[in-house]
């Protein structure tokens, strides 16, 4: 019964991401750069972001759902996503394999500033999120908004959420000599 629920937990995540690519309208393809040099592929939104009643609207969806955290309020936009926001601030579009950006920093549980997450249908990078304290983060929701939270304070599948996973990595310094098991690919 349980790899039951997995398997429909992760059609569920399949069919959200669908429609967020349909939310967000059409993309146009980018690149940025990590501080270690490596290529990361972006996408940018071309069209409309969400109307103000629209981002009131999915604020307030959010503060209804996750009572313990803080929504940025009217901070939801179609521009840029929780790795951008993560990784490089934000300011390079929609970054959907931060893996390049990972494979940059060290891993570093006690001092690290970004954090990953993992689900079951990528096994890879799900969610990022920039450490704001201990055991707190600031991180981006999709196309939704920025929202400060514990840790383990993501969606987690229910509510018509996606499902961001577990932590699986915290990231301190840039590290390009890529010697930690992270670089190893």
């Amino acid at each position: 019964m349980k790899t039951m629920n997995v398997q429909f937990r992760c059609v569920t995540i399949a069919a959200l991401l669908v429609a967020t690519a349909f939310l967000l309208g059409s993309l146009t393809r980018g690149n940025t750069t990590t501080p270690c040099g490596a290529n990361v592929v972006t996408t940018a939104l071309v069209g409309d972001d969400w109307t103000l009643a629209q981002k009131e609207a999915i604020d307030a969806g959010i503060e209804t759902n996750f009572p313990a955290v803080t929504v940025h309020e009217l901070s939801a936009t179609k521009s840029y996503n929780c790795h951008s926001y993560a990784w490089d601030g934000g300011a390079n579009g929609w970054m959907n394999d931060p893996g390049p950006y990972i494979d940059s920093y060290a891993p570093d549980v006690s001092n690290g500033d970004k954090l990953t997450y993992m689900h079951c249908l990528t096994n890879g990078p799900s969610h990022s999120a920039v450490v704001t304290g201990s055991y707190t983060a600031t991180s981006k929701w999709g196309a939704l908004s920025l929202v400060d939270h514990d840790w383990d304070d993501v969606p987690n599948g229910t509510n018509g959420y996606a499902d961001y996973g577990d932590v699986a990595g915290v990231y301190g310094a840039v590290d390009c000599d890529c010697t930690h098991a992270d670089c190893a690919t």
